[in-house]
């Protein structure tokens, strides 16, 4: 109706009764009636041309053109020639076309700031591709600000609109990674109220970042409701995206972009509130922290008796027969290492007695031994000492020993996947989790829904067959001893 289509017209432009009516020589009354429905458009339209005119002088910013634009089922840029805008608006007024009066609901009125003023700074996109794109024009405007500055990121929302389309979900996580690199710190805030695989699917990816030292992330311990979901990615210097969506929709939802300072820095503070009520995910430990997370980590979760599950590219090292532990130790010259390790070594051969332990770890030619160094290699600061030839045999021909000594102790043979982190974890007590790929940074937690997030999804996974694994203590047994006479033989 002609009615909604003057009432939608005048809330983008903000523009009041009387001063329209003042603009086309009408009465405010008429044009009052006009918006609301009171007067019908009369055959005679003098009016309407001037009208046009005048509302389209008035479509300044460019969140007023985009939502004018979508109403009228417009493609391509708002023309900079007025007189073609004003008439295309013009018969726009004029049609009875239902199909805009839908559209233009769809895109719905501008944002107003305090003052009740359409705000100038803030620009609405639709759908996922329109968040896609927004997200993009933020980290775009972070690459090119001269100096760090820290960002702000809580995604509540389904991540179909970041899978959806892999190109962009590799250059998101390109471009991240490069302000991190750049010195960008960033405070994240998780959603954890997700199952199982979602969860462990979401630190996968953000693995990467979590490794730089250079993010912060928390979680909200307590369960919410998943009907309205919100999103905010801040950028103090460069800008605040702010999106919305429901949940049971897929591909709705708005994402607002706004550059204005004030609300920056009103979003930021309440960020800071938030997390007032939310704990830290994981814990970061760089070789300058090592000594000390190694030192909590004997006198409290070595002890603690718990079953365990370990996914790494070796038998865990405590694991190693002592001719190849006493190789390794003489290496390492750092006492706390040392002191670690034989105490790992006693307390997990008692634990066997009563608590199932399952390592996870594929089998190596002597060329692909060169490129992966053990546990507390890596934690040492250094990729080396790697494991030589006669020593990996010797560490297959314990592993053998002891999947036939110990009744609790299992292995499954399986190639990890690029994504796959080295990780213990310790069933209700903790997890380890480290990527020698990124780096030589461990993280640790000890938060129960993290916990129990990759305790199920291991325990989902680690009877499935998948290609080149092999599950089985007889399987297993067989395949070890397989590959070590391969390996004595100079064939692998």
């Amino acid at each position: 109706m002609f009615s909604d289509k003057l009432n939608f017209l005048m809330d983008v432009t903000n523009t009041k009764n009387s001063t329209l009516a003042s603009a086309v020589s009408l009465d405010a009354s008429h044009i009052s009636r006009l918006r609301h429905g009171g007067r019908k458009l009369p055959q005679s339209q003098n009016f309407l041309m001037p009208m046009a005119v005048y509302l389209t002088k008035r479509v300044k910013d460019d969140y007023q053109k985009k939502i004018i634009m979508d109403a009228l089922k417009l493609d391509g840029e708002w023309s900079e020639k007025e007189s073609l805008m004003a008439d295309i608006i013009y018969k726009w007024l004029k049609s009875n076309d239902d199909e805009a009066q839908i559209s233009f609901k769809k895109a719905g009125a501008p944002f107003q700031n305090s003052a009740g003023k359409a705000a100038s700074t803030y620009q609405l996109y639709y759908g996922n591709e329109g968040r896609r794109k927004v997200i993009m024009s933020l980290l775009a405007d972070v690459l090119e600000y001269p100096k760090p500055q820290p960002l702000y990121i809580a995604d509540e929302e389904d991540l179909a609109w970041l899978k959806e389309d892999s190109l962009f979900w590799a250059k998101f996580d390109s471009m991240l990674l490069e302000a991190v690199k750049r010195g960008n710190p960033i405070i994240s805030l998780h959603r954890l109220n997700k199952n199982s695989n979602e969860i462990v699917e979401e630190i996968k990816n953000w693995l990467p970042f979590f490794l730089s030292e250079k993010v912060s992330p928390f979680y909200y311990p307590k369960f919410r409701e998943e009907i309205h979901k919100a999103s905010a990615y801040i950028a103090a210097k460069s800008g605040f995206v702010f999106s919305h969506s429901v949940a049971t929709t897929h591909d709705s939802g708005f994402s607002m972009l706004t550059k204005d300072k004030y609300a920056i820095q009103t979003a930021i503070s309440d960020f800071r509130n938030h997390l007032n009520f939310c704990r830290p995910l994981l814990n970061v430990y760089s070789q300058l922290t090592i000594t000390d997370f190694l030192g909590y980590y004997s006198e409290n979760i070595i002890p603690a008796p718990a079953n365990t599950v370990r996914r790494d590219f070796f038998p865990y090292t405590a694991f190693f027969p002592e001719s190849v532990a006493k190789n390794l130790t003489n290496l390492y010259r750092k006492p706390s290492t040392l002191n670690v390790l034989a105490h790992d070594r006693a307390i997990s051969l008692e634990n066997l007695q009563k608590y199932c332990f399952l390592d996870i770890f594929p089998l190596f030619s002597r060329e692909e031994l060169a490129t992966h160094a053990p546990f507390y290699s890596i934690i040492q600061g250094s990729r080396e000492p790697y494991v030589t030839p006669q020593d990996y045999i010797d560490i297959l021909k314990n592993t053998v020993l002891m999947l036939e000594k110990y009744d609790n102790y299992s292995v499954r043979i399986a190639d990890p996947t690029p994504k796959d982190p080295c990780i213990l974890i310790k069933e209700n007590i903790s997890i380890l989790l480290l990527n020698q790929a990124l780096s030589n940074n461990l993280l640790f937690s000890e938060e129960k829904v993290l916990l129990d997030a990759f305790w199920t999804s291991i325990e989902y996974r680690k009877e499935r067959k998948t290609p080149n694994t092999i599950v089985g203590k007889e399987n297993v047994i067989r395949a070890i001893k397989e590959h070590i006479n391969l390996l004595e033989s100079g064939r692998i």
